[in-house]
């Protein structure tokens, strides 16, 4: 098993703790299998890049200190960092409990976005 995978999941199980949430809940919250996160806090399998943002999000933490150890587990997620693309138009709708918002932007602005993101760490 490699090393760095068994340290991304010692801190996903802490921010999982953390959280108050069973593993249920976020596997849910953040549309994945509940085998799926559960592979994730075993170390046998690594999150996407959006999954990671997903993750972090709805566990309040940073991606850097999620994916790598860098910072504290205390550093929350932020898009501060980030010049957000120009949105056309926002939808949002009731799920339950929870409400999903999408943001629907042109798919070139989308990609400057990301690729932004990913220069500078949000995501790996």
């Amino acid at each position: 098993m490699n090393h760095d995978k068994n340290l991304f999941s010692e801190r996903l199980l802490e921010a999982i703790r953390n959280s108050y949430q069973t593993q249920s809940e976020i596997a849910r919250k953040v549309k994945i299998h509940k085998g799926t996160l559960s592979m994730y806090c075993l170390g046998k399998r690594k999150p996407s890049p959006r999954t990671l943002i997903a993750l972090c999000v709805i566990l309040d933490c940073s991606p850097e200190w999620l994916r790598d150890g860098k910072g504290s587990p205390d550093d929350k997620f932020s898009f501060s960092r980030v010049q957000s693309p120009p949105v056309r138009k926002l939808e949002a709708h009731r799920i339950g409990e929870l409400v999903e918002i999408k943001f629907i932007v042109p798919q070139k602005d989308f990609r400057a976005f990301f690729l932004e993101a990913e220069r500078d760490g949000c995501i790996a």
